[in-house]
């Protein structure tokens, strides 16, 4: 635990915080939340053995400080990384609380892996980030964001077994979690649509347009290449023409790619197309 003020802050606080995380607990003597705060941050920066430095600033001392951090209240408690506050929370909160908060900050065991994965996918490696995600979730296997992204490139590779096997952890939040239900989704596309590639879909739709079940592998398969305006113009066809067709299935395909496809504005047309047809 340090302390700091105007004069070393720059160099105990930001400097330090490009080399780990740093919490900074403004407090002052005179307050009696930051006296029973005070022992609890130490005792966690003692038993999480140098994950984190403890900073504490008497805001009293430092008003310039308190000023420029907008510290309206204490204990007022900010985290730092990489030279810039991140993260905060104001009081005294329970032990079980500042490690949950903290916990989202730290490194974790396998982020080394995660941030090689990460840079493979930007420059297309995709084999290669299928690799390190793997390796990261061997290591901590209870990062559920981190096995979407891996079932996503390793259906991005045709892999699509090994991607169900990977997102098995998963299965029981498909049903309450946006994201997780999304990739669902997304694998039950690539079952449906393993056996027919998109020229023979729209092969089929030459001859017969008013093949749903065509139109739907199609869709799919659009999906699954990541066209993603596409494949909801397909499936808004096909509920056009039926609602319900294949147990609502056009309907969550497109749920799905408004979580999947990151364009806002061409999710916010789609949804008002799809409320449209729906109603």
């Amino acid at each position: 635990m340090l302390d700091a003020n105007q004069q070393n802050f720059d160099e105990v606080v930001i400097a330090a915080s490009h080399q780990q995380p740093v919490l900074v607990d403004f407090w002052a003597p005179w307050c009696g939340p930051c006296r029973a705060l005070g022992p609890v941050l130490e005792r966690l920066e003692l038993d999480m053995a140098g994950q984190f430095r403890l900073v504490k600033i008497n805001s009293d001392e430092s008003p310039q400080l308190s000023a420029q951090y907008q510290v309206r209240s204490i204990p007022f408690v900010l985290l730092f990384r990489d030279g810039k506050p991140v993260d905060r929370f104001v009081g005294a909160l329970p032990e079980g609380q500042i490690r949950t908060f903290l916990a989202k900050h730290l490194p974790r065991p396998g982020d080394d892996h995660i941030q090689q994965a990460q840079k493979a996918v930007a420059e297309q490696r995709f084999d290669e980030a299928a690799q390190h995600y793997s390796t990261a979730l061997a290591i901590n296997p209870a990062q559920d964001e981190t096995r979407i992204v891996y079932v996503r490139v390793l259906l991005k590779l045709g892999r699509a077994k090994e991607a169900q096997l990977a997102f098995e952890p998963l299965k029981a939040k498909a049903g309450t979690d946006t994201a997780t239900a999304a990739v669902a989704q997304l694998l039950l596309a690539a079952q449906a649509a393993s056996d027919i590639s998109e020229t023979d879909c729209r092969a089929v739709l030459e001859i017969s347009p008013d093949s749903l079940d065509a139109r739907l592998k199609l869709a799919q398969r659009l999906m699954l290449n990541e066209q993603w305006q596409a494949a909801m113009d397909e499936c808004l066809t096909i509920i056009g023409r039926d609602r319900k067709f294949a147990d609502d299935i056009p309907r969550k395909t497109m749920l799905a790619v408004f979580e999947l496809c990151g364009d806002p504005q061409l999710v916010g047309t789609y949804r008002r197309r799809l409320s449209a047809g729906l109603y």
